[in-house]
């Protein structure tokens, strides 16, 4: 069976074609000055995110960075903080042959993150959500959103070569949760205890597939850029009640025995994030069409955070302050490959999408879902 590079292959199935180069649009992303560490990640991320975007359609982009190395980046955080500064850096990005600017903001208050993507004259996105493991799919939904009003512009040309452009995800969910309640043994009358446990732990591959920017040649394989995530969020909670005895038992003495109530809960939350360009490998059976893609893996190490309290769990007559301890520590996680595949559809050979889910939640379910398109330069007008 011969297999070959998937993306040639089809690339080479294409009719023939000259392509005639518009000149790209050039993009400057700029960011606004951030309030806290977590807005400033928040804010990075998304700037990522859209430079990642607009590269897939080659268009061609103009970071912060580039601005700060030419202004220094104490005279550009300077001038981002006033709107009269931000006017002389969105002169800077048009000597620098930028057609359109977008800014990004972000800011951390009371525990809530609010950031934003907005495009002079254009459109814009904002959105405001809980600090936490969250923060990137709220990205990703921004800069979705943000994207789909982007690509109705005509006039964001792009000056690179077909190439496939797309992106693919593999993640394994697992949930379970249990309930049990009932009298305690031997505890008498009016004694019950009740336990509540709940786990839910989520790991996730994305790989979106990039593009070297307009005459930066090509690879082979293609490279992606390799997000992996886990969360993983357990909790248990027990209560207990039951006659306890409490002193000495005696004529003329009190009833020693009293009905006591203790109570323990441990909550455990384990989440992280990391990235990195990886190759993407896919390959394919030139006589079938059938596909298969071969994504890396990334390693994570994860911030895990236990929380302990304790009310009278040992069913004492003196119960003590409730008591609350938190430990804090480091966890090791492997990434494993995402490895799955499809046939191609000869209505549609410019579209790979398919999706296969094993599995289900309380054992683990794995969903592999996957959608790559052909991107095709605009020709001048």
């Amino acid at each position: 069976m011969r297999r070959t590079c998937f993306l040639l292959v089809l690339l080479g199935l294409l009719p023939g074609k000259a392509w005639e180069m518009a000149p790209p649009t050039k993009v400057a992303i700029l960011q606004k000055n951030f309030n806290s560490v977590e807005a400033r990640a928040v804010g990075f991320a998304l700037g990522i995110r859209l430079a990642e975007y607009l590269q897939r359609l080659c268009v061609s982009t103009i970071r912060t960075e580039d601005l700060s190395g030419i202004l220094g980046w104490g005279k550009y955080q300077e001038l981002a903080g006033t709107n009269d500064g931000q006017w002389a850096i969105e002169a800077a990005t048009e000597s620098l042959g930028a057609q359109y600017v977008i800014w990004i903001s972000a800011s951390e208050d009371n525990g809530e993150i609010s950031f934003s993507a907005s495009m002079k004259n254009g459109p814009s996105e904002s959105r405001t959500i809980p600090s936490g493991p969250g923060e990137l799919d709220a990205v990703d939904s921004l800069v979705e959103e943000f994207a789909g009003e982007l690509s109705s512009w005509s006039d964001l040309d792009s000056g690179c070569e077909p190439h496939w452009s797309g992106v693919i995800t593999f993640t394994l969910e697992q949930k379970n949760d249990s309930e049990k309640s009932g009298p305690v043994a031997g505890g008498g009358e009016g004694s019950h205890y009740a336990i509540r446990e709940s786990s839910h732990m989520e790991e996730k591959t994305e790989a979106v597939l990039l593009t070297l920017p307009p005459g930066g040649g090509d690879t082979n394989p293609p490279m992606a850029r390799l997000t992996y995530a886990y969360h993983e969020h357990d909790e248990v909670e027990f209560h207990k009640t039951q006659k306890v005895k409490c002193g000495p038992a005696g004529v003329g003495l009190p009833d020693p025995w009293r009905v006591v109530h203790g109570a323990y809960s441990d909550v455990t939350d384990d989440h992280g994030t990391t990235s990195s360009r990886k190759p993407v490998n896919i390959v394919s059976d030139s006589s079938t069409g059938e596909y298969t893609f071969d994504v890396g893996t990334l390693d994570l190490t994860t911030k895990r955070t236990e929380t302990y309290i304790d009310a009278n769990s040992n069913l004492s007559c003196t119960p003590e302050e409730e008591k609350s301890v938190v430990t804090k520590s480091e966890k090791y996680h492997a990434g494993g490959r995402v490895t799955a595949g499809g046939k191609v559809d000869p209505e549609h050979p410019k579209i790979l999408s398919g999706q296969k889910v094993i599995g289900d939640l309380e054992n683990g379910r794995y969903t592999w879902t996957w959608n790559l398109r052909l991107v095709e330069p605009k020709s001048k007008k």
